[in-house]
């Protein structure tokens, strides 16, 4: 029955977003998406800085909604979030994360906009991703694969020497 209702929500969702991406693209629109916090993270705070001192005419869009803890909002608030996003994911040309967005990895983008993944801590080491299927922290292998989790990406962050 969660097979069916993943199924059903991916299809749902792709239907919806197939009429927002025939509205265009703003060339200069960079959206963030983020599930670490209700409010501006200092990860995108930063990046937004620099990326408005280098291309001032950037329109920058952020939504921030954590699904769990005190004032999340709940399901519904972020089912409502996840619509907006579609909206803006279907008119931006990059959309930067800091964290697993499901409409990112579930849904079919425009070959024009580019996904940067640069996870919730600038340089940060630790496990992510597939790393922790299976795993206490993590989800199982089949939810993962259902919801496309970490698919989408054109671009991952990552600390390191290079």
């Amino acid at each position: 029955m969660k097979k069916l209702a993943i199924y059903l929500l991916r299809f749902g969702l792709n239907f919806i977003y197939f009429f927002f991406k025939l509205l265009p693209v703003k060339q200069n629109k960079v959206l963030f998406l983020s599930r670490q916090s209700n409010e501006l993270t200092l990860d995108f705070r930063r990046v937004q800085e620099e990326l408005k001192a280098q291309q001032p005419y950037a329109e920058i869009v952020t939504l921030c909604n954590r699904l769990e803890g005190e004032q999340s909002g709940g399901l519904v608030h972020f089912a409502v979030t996840t619509l907006k996003s579609m909206y803006h994911m279907a008119t931006s040309s990059v959309c930067v994360l800091d964290a697993y967005w499901p409409a990112v990895s579930i849904l079919n983008h425009k070959d024009s906009l580019t996904v940067i993944q640069m996870w919730h801590a600038l340089g940060k080491i630790k496990q992510s991703g597939y790393q922790t299927l299976g795993r206490e922290s993590g989800r199982s292998a089949e939810i993962a694969h259902l919801m496309k989790m970490h698919e989408n990406y054109d671009y991952i962050i990552a600390g390191g020497k290079a």
